[in-house]
């Protein structure tokens, strides 16, 4: 994982989301958390070919960042093989912020839709 991180990589950017719109003076925060997927006991066939496409975009990029390639495939190829075994429990959850944004009281607004007329909005 450490070296996506210059991509820019967060896998636990959901768990942040709640601070990011509190400091950015967001109100009325709402949190939902909801299963993104889960997988319980052997895998179906249709899952496990979508995770082995998944995990040969994610070789290519973990190569480009600088991991071994025998590294990446050991670790591929042992994670396909939990997936196929009846005792294995993978999730993923998508965190979801509402909120509102607080209305700037007083904002001034100068538009100029000619050079001779002059207009300021204000609310």
């Amino acid at each position: 994982m450490g070296a996506l991180d210059a991509t820019g990589f967060d896998p636990f950017v959901g768990r942040k989301l709640y601070h990011f719109a509190h400091s950015a003076g967001l109100t009325d925060l709402h949190v939902a958390v909801d299963p993104y997927h889960l997988i319980a006991g052997t895998v179906d066939a249709a899952t496990l070919r979508q995770r082995c496409l998944k995990l040969d975009i994610a070789r290519r990029a973990a190569i480009a960042a600088g991991e071994e390639s025998a590294e990446v495939d050991a670790l591929r190829d042992r994670f396909l093989h939990y997936l196929q075994r009846p005792d294995t429990l993978t999730h993923s959850v998508v965190f979801t912020i509402t909120a509102r944004r607080k209305l700037r009281r007083k904002a001034e607004i100068d538009v100029q839709p000619s050079p001779s007329v002059p207009l300021v909005l204000r609310n």
